[in-house]
């Protein structure tokens, strides 16, 4: 009977059940989600007693001088410039209605144009409403400043919310640093501070002016004030974060495309008025900031670019349509804070340039010259080196199968050694070769070791190492995956060695045939050194890091715990480790933290990703790494045209690169490189050989050298110039041009050394 009656209702039962787990579980996460969140804390605050006249306008006064710069500052307002003694030009920290005609604004926008520090804080008594802004101009009822070694302390209090920031403004050699100690961030109420923006209208500048603004899209973007007309007249503003999104989240890191798109490799801006300029760099807590570029359109005709610091982190909660023990759950996601501050101090140097130097390339000179005076930035290039011939040979790939995945062999380690030695015969004598998809796994992380036995395993790799050890200038370097990390794959655990979001879940990113996580920094450190281990009887073969370069994260995980800070240091290790053991080190990406102790630069980011506001495309980031990084891009076999390629490569300093395969790459078409159309060696050796001599013999004299200048004289002609005087004039359009004394071919370019 009893029987019967389940038998009879078995359907309902199992609704029942599968009910069942989905209320605990939305229970759970609900619980979850309440427990990483601020809790509901009574305060105690009287606020002190208002010290503001908002009728006082107040007077500048110097109050210290650099170098060529004098900092004035205003003690009723809080609000500073600078003036470049130079030629007297005023950088002003917010709009000055004697300069610029803005005609009449709402308040908000009012308060904004004349506020030094704009504060984005929570509500932690309502953590699902969005954040509220807090203008100096409007809102502050505290000012307390003090006299500091080469300038001013500045304390801004925003009375009715109990909140408290200093600010230091100081000259040193004549750049202004602005800094912003976290201990002295005061939350003396309920609300917290998520973000401040640092003088976003300093150096704003009209269409009138003859300038740009610059930032880094990719290698770098401008916008150029005087094409405001060119644009839509209401416009949004370019918006990137150093290194990484502010938010962790998987989705982001399975579309480089769409990562790439918001993330900046280095913590830069910069705008040109007329005969000066600016160069602004997050020189400390660059983890946690954002880079926002305000073109002119947008309620005021002005042009602006600034710096967003992040004071806390934020993410992601999935809020489930069930109801649980009373509490509602709403069916949508929302944006939590962390509870805590994020404990670095932010620091901001503005470098200011005049006259010729008033430029993108003055920029780039002086912030390399600032890496290398601190020790950020290294030369790998021996002088007297040849350029090499930049390579990435992909090994192997899986096709997936209906039972198991299939291993589909590309280039053995010895069809490797066949390939350098074919270059070799064809007079190419120095290559940096990247080898990926040569693990076990195939393109699967987290596999590490061993070598596929179908590539020749172990045996194969020391076979190519022994080759090697004869040709010190053939640079191979085993491209390996230390970040992510595949269920399929297995070999970690899917709960202690994983990155957690701020409400203790799991990372995670569903694939058609497996689930994907991301790694916590300490167990990326541990299967480096595992690797490390196992490379270490191969002298000659080197290590490539597939993503450290150009992906960073924080990590909630309660066993290891990380800051974005604190993973750029492991990262930073990593690299250094790697360099105290083999004999070079690359790293896919531009970010950064790499400079110090990478020696090659692969796949590196060259056209940006053509924003609205984006007038020009520059090698800023290359222009800065010139004569000290080799540094590869997008390869030949993968252009629509290798002669616009190849002018791209000279425009931006780079090596001749080629992906190849020695198998034709009509293998690869069920498997991850199905995008790899033509990569078979013995198509392109020709190619290859004769593409590879053209460089050598014509920019050798370059190669180790900076490009100091970088001009754009018409929408196809660009002219760079390196420090030994040699200066290259390219064409990229389809007709002969002449420029002055020189005539340069239609898609081609000229050399001119000592004037010829």
């Amino acid at each position: 009977m009893l029987k019967n009656w389940i038998l009879q209702r078995i359907g309902t039962i199992i609704t029942l059940v599968v009910l069942g787990i989905f209320v605990i579980w939305g229970f759970v996460s609900i619980n979850n989600a309440i427990a990483a969140s601020p809790g509901r804390v009574t305060w105690s605050y009287t606020p002190p007693e208002s010290n503001v006249d908002s009728e006082d306008t107040g007077e500048y006064v110097q109050i210290s001088e650099s170098g060529n710069a004098v900092l004035m500052f205003n003690h009723a307002r809080g609000t500073i410039r600078v003036v470049d003694t130079t030629n007297g030009h005023v950088w002003h920290s917010i709009v000055n209605d004697e300069i610029y005609d803005i005609g009449r604004l709402n308040p908000v926008w009012t308060a904004y144009l004349q506020s030094p520090i704009v504060v984005e804080f929570n509500n932690l008594q309502h953590r699902d409403a969005p954040p509220v802004r807090l203008f100096t101009y409007r809102d502050m009822g505290y000012l307390q400043t003090e006299l500091i070694p080469g300038g001013v302390s500045v304390t801004y209090g925003f009375l009715s919310h109990g909140l408290f920031v200093t600010v230091e403004y100081t000259l040193e050699d004549g750049v202004l640093v602005v800094r912003v100690p976290w201990e002295k961030i005061r939350e003396e109420s309920n609300f917290a501070v998520t973000s401040m923006e640092i003088m976003p209208f300093f150096g704003a500048a009209s269409n009138y002016v003859q300038g740009y603004m610059l930032y880094p899209d990719a290698g770098g973007g401008i916008t150029r004030f005087d094409m405001a007309d060119t644009r839509p007249a209401i416009i949004g503003p370019g918006m990137w974060f150093t290194y990484s999104h502010r938010t962790v989240d998987m989705v982001n890191f399975m579309f480089p495309d769409q990562y790439l798109r918001h993330t900046a490799a280095l913590p830069v801006l910069g705008i040109k008025h007329d005969n000066n300029a600016f160069l602004a760099a997050i020189t400390q807590g660059e983890e946690n900031a954002g880079i926002i570029a305000d073109p002119s359109g947008r309620v005021v005709h002005l042009n602006r670019a600034f710096f967003e610091i992040h004071t806390r982190n934020i993410f992601n909660v999935d809020l489930h349509n069930i109801t649980v023990g009373g509490l509602g759950a709403l069916g949508r996601t929302v944006q939590r804070i962390d509870r805590d501050i994020i404990q670095n101090d932010r620091e901001i140097k503005y470098f200011f340039l005049s006259g010729d130097d008033a430029t993108y390339s003055g920029m780039a000179r002086v912030y390399r010259e600032y890496l290398i005076s601190t020790g950020q930035l290294t030369n790998s290039i021996e002088p007297g080196s040849n350029i090499p011939l930049a390579l990435n040979i992909i090994m192997g790939a899986t096709e997936p199968q209906m039972l198991l995945d299939s291993y589909i062999t590309m280039t053995s380690f010895e069809q490797v050694e066949y390939i350098l030695e074919r270059l070799r015969q064809g007079g190419v004598y120095d290559v940096n070769a990247v080898l990926g998809s040569w693990t076990r796994g195939g393109d699967t992380p987290p596999r590490y070791w061993p070598p596929a036995r179908q590539l020749g395993g172990t045996r194969g790799l020391r076979g190519l190492d022994n080759y090697l050890n004869n040709h010190p200038n053939f640079n191979v370097f085993l491209a390996n995956n230390f970040i992510f990390a595949s269920r399929a794959t297995g070999g970690f655990s899917s709960r202690a060695d994983v990155v957690y979001n701020g409400t203790n879940i799991p990372l995670s990113f569903q694939t058609s045939n497996t689930t994907l996580h991301l790694l916590n920094p300490a167990v990326s450190q541990s299967r480096h050194r595992s690797f490390m281990n196992r490379l270490s009887p191969f002298e000659n073969i080197n290590i490539a890091f597939i993503n450290e370069g150009q992906i960073i994260y924080n990590d909630y995980n309660a066993r290891a715990p990380f800051t974005k800070a604190e993973t750029v240091q492991v990262w930073e290790s990593m690299f250094e480790e790697s360099a105290n053991q083999v004999n070079r080190v690359a790293a896919r990406g531009l970010n950064q933290y790499t400079f110090r102790n990478v020696d090659f630069l692969y796949q590196v980011p060259v056209r940006g990703f053509g924003l609205a506001i984006t007038d020009e495309f520059v090698p800023f980031v290359h222009m800065v790494l010139s004569g000290m990084i080799p540094l590869s891009a997008e390869p030949a076999n993968l252009s629509y045209d290798l002669n616009v390629q190849m002018l791209r490569w000279i425009e931006y300093g780079l090596l001749p690169t080629f992906t190849i395969t020695y198998e034709d790459s009509i293998r690869l078409m069920e498997t991850s490189y199905s995008w790899l159309f033509t990569s078979a060696f013995d198509t392109w050796e020709s190619r290859i050989l004769d593409v590879y001599h053209e460089f050598a013999n014509n920019f050798s004299d370059v190669f180790g050298r900076q490009m100091i200048s970088h001009t754009r004289l018409s929408r196809d002609i660009v002219r760079v110039e390196y420090d030994n005087n040699i200066v290259i004039y390219l064409n990229y359009s389809g007709d002969t041009v002449t420029v002055g004394n020189v005539t340069i071919p239609p898609v081609g370019y000229v050399i001119v050394r000592g004037g010829v």
